[in-house]
């Protein structure tokens, strides 16, 4: 991490937009364990390779013409004993550093890919998954709920067995992280929009939890999406769109275990469509006009990082501060990463009609 840190804070380096194509290199310094956001979705995830590995990141996505899940450009889910028609998606690490990932079938059943192996955790009879995500060291969170009695319940899958999390209120939406003192934590947003934090003072700890915004009937702002990375010094930070009722938005930011008083703002909401928090405190947007680029841990936007609106973003996975995946809107995926050569580059990775949106 700290030699991460200080190539973030050298010298000042020049933006290049030049395209590239094929497998591309990255310095060692970039290629830390995941340590970025993973909540659910159907769109692409993406994780750092493990220590030590001179690839570019990992990508896990569902292919838009024949609907496989696909790691970069491997299909993953063909075969016997595999799931169908995958809904959602989240990547990790497994306990070995390796990259792995999560989904939920078009039966509602609950699997884990890792290391080649898929392995159903919950069949579709099962508990219903309403929401996952997955984090380092093979585990997962996810809010469950139960098929008999409707009841919702917070989650840990540990790699081997779930583990119920004593919940304040009942969950809708969650993300989660792994900090680098292998301890987790996990942001959750309420069905009465409130937005809770759970998060351990050392691995495997019973979880400490704090309410980061609590709306009242008098309320004029509200939390529509928000999104999990690390701050400067490792601890788990939040970003979050609020929306007022009087038609305004803004993008604001908060740390985990801190107070509902402690938001600040960073952008305004008409500036911006979908976000991706990361490593450093930073966090990767794409702007209203599908441009991409990067604010810092201080909110400022950072001029390097831009990448013009030709790539015309409709989806943002942040593997790193220093390494962001792009989907447009044709379903070409972009990697635009700080290179070897001291400049940001955009890396097409595939093209048109690739990238299931």
């Amino acid at each position: 991490m700290f030699g991460f840190i200080n190539k973030l804070f050298s010298a000042k380096k020049n933006p290049s937009t030049a395209f590239k194509s094929g497998n591309f290199k990255l310095g060692m310094e970039t290629l830390e364990m995941r340590e970025v956001p993973s909540a659910a979705s159907g769109a692409m995830h993406t994780v750092a390779p493990p220590p030590g590995h001179l690839t570019q990141q990992i990508a896990f996505y569902i292919d838009a013409q024949t609907h496989l899940l696909r790691e970069n450009s491997t299909d993953l889910n063909v075969g016997s004993n595999t799931p169908s028609n995958v809904r959602l998606l989240s990547a990790g690490h497994d306990a070995r550093g390796g990259a792995e990932v999560f989904v939920t079938a078009g039966d509602g059943s609950f699997w884990k890919w890792d290391a080649g192996t898929w392995s159903k955790l919950l069949k579709p009879t099962a508990d219903i998954v309403e929401g996952f995500a997955a984090v380092d060291g093979g585990r997962a969170y996810a809010i469950l709920e139960n098929v008999k009695t409707g009841g919702i319940s917070l989650q840990e899958y540990d790699g081997v067995s779930f583990h119920k999390i004593p919940a304040i209120g009942t969950p809708a939406t969650l993300d989660a992280i792994t900090e680098p003192g292998n301890t987790d934590a996990l942001v959750v947003k309420n069905t009465d929009g409130s937005l809770m934090d759970y998060f351990q003072f050392s691995p495997g700890s019973t979880f400490l939890s704090d309410k980061l915004f609590a709306p009242s009937r008098f309320s004029i702002s509200r939390i529509t999406d928000f999104s999990v990375g690390l701050d400067s010094i490792g601890r788990a930070d939040v970003y979050a769109t609020f929306k007022s009722r009087f038609g305004p938005s803004s993008l604001e930011k908060n740390l985990v275990g801190s107070s509902p008083s402690n938001w600040s703002i960073v952008a305004n909401g008409s500036t911006y469509k979908k976000f991706s928090a990361t490593d450093n405190g930073e966090v990767w947007v794409i702007g209203s006009d599908g441009s991409v680029f990067e604010y810092d841990q201080f909110g400022h936007k950072d001029p390097q990082t831009e990448i013009g609106s030709f790539i015309a973003g409709a989806d943002i996975s942040a593997a790193t501060s220093q390494d962001v995946f792009i989907v447009s809107a044709d379903g070409a995926m972009t990697q635009w990463v700080n290179s070897l050569n001291g400049a940001f580059e955009a890396v097409q990775v595939d093209g048109p009609g690739t990238v299931r949106l």
